[in-house]
């Protein structure tokens, strides 16, 4: 398996850029920002004094990492409202949610896209499942998220349409249409389909 690393230089030092180290390290302020809010809503950036001058844009909010977490003067930036932002999720899609065999994967999945945490251990209780916590977390949630968890699905929804259509098409090719044959069992040519 090929990793892909991004290096970033932070006060002249090359550091590996990770994005759930950015997440985890997120300030006080976007602690209440699940991790797709985060990536959403925020951007990786400089933190740079508030401008005295009236002339142009007024610049976005900048929150700084946590302190100590080696992130130098970078901070996260909020997007201006009415942005639109699609994610980008490296990698296979998410589980489905209706495969017994990756319900405990599915729900973990949702837990650390859709919820605030900063140790990945706040998921769930010690004494909890995933299936528990999954299920406490969508009676809490609001219409936004649960949409966001049927959009993920959809994917997969397509994806057996397509596949359904598919095998609909091939079974429609292998049916063999007597009428189409002469009396010596030969397809004539006229109807003949290449």
């Amino acid at each position: 398996m090929e990793e892909t690393v991004t290096l970033t230089a932070v006060e002249g030092v090359l550091t590996i850029k990770d994005e759930l180290k950015d997440y985890v390290d997120r300030g006080p302020e976007l602690a209440h920002y699940s991790l797709l809010d985060f990536f959403l809503n925020t951007y990786d950036g400089d933190f740079a004094l508030p401008s005295t001058s009236n002339r142009g844009q007024k610049p976005n909010k900048r929150v700084r990492y946590l302190e100590n977490t080696g992130h130098g003067k970078k901070c996260r930036i909020l997007r201006s409202a009415g942005h639109e932002t699609m994610p980008n999720f490296v990698g296979n899609w998410f589980p489905r949610n209706d495969v017994e065999e990756v319900q405990e994967i599915y729900h973990a999945s949702m837990l650390v896209l859709l919820t605030p945490w900063r140790e990945i251990g706040e998921l769930k209780s010690t004494n909890e499942s995933f299936a528990n916590a999954f299920a406490r977390f969508v009676f809490a949630a609001d219409d936004r998220v649960k949409d966001i968890m049927a959009n993920i699905q959809y994917q997969h929804k397509c994806s057996d349409g397509a596949r359904r259509k598919r095998d609909e098409e091939r079974r429609q090719k292998c049916t063999i249409d007597i009428d189409r044959y002469n009396t010596q069992g030969v397809v004539e040519p006229s109807t003949q389909t290449i």
